[in-house]
């Protein structure tokens, strides 16, 4: 869940090739051409088709995302338990919230895994 800056950078003259804030295994192109010396370098990512099928799962279970899966787990045991009131409409906030919030992070690791799929089918 901690967040950082990753930076990769030209092996032979130190350009920037790729830089992305990452909490998790990245999905996407595995290699890239330098623009300043053309030599090809590894960005830190990978292809969907090269990750194995545990690595696949932790793709979309990170730690943000279990986290937010438990609060959601929460605020339904909140929901059925309580009668009314206030706390039930707390409850009910928390729900779509968690919700929004998986659905969310989960819309934009299947784009990078379609991405993914699609580079893989256009380099076969």
């Amino acid at each position: 869940m901690f967040w950082r800056t990753i930076i990769i950078n030209c092996r032979e003259c130190g350009a920037r090739l790729r830089k992305y804030y990452s909490g998790s295994l990245r999905v996407g192109p595995e290699f890239a051409t330098c623009r300043k010396c053309g030599v090809v370098g590894r960005t830190g990512a990978f292809e969907w088709a090269n990750l194995s099928q545990w690595r696949r799962i932790e793709v979309f279970f990170t730690e943000d995302v279990v986290v937010l899966l438990a609060l959601l787990a929460y605020s339904v045991y909140v929901f059925v338990t309580t009668a009314n009131g206030d706390d039930r409409f707390i409850a009910k906030s928390g729900i779509v919230a968690t919700t929004g919030f998986v659905l969310l992070l989960w819309f934009g690791r299947v784009v990078e895994v379609l991405r993914s799929r699609r580079r893989t089918r256009e380099n076969q």
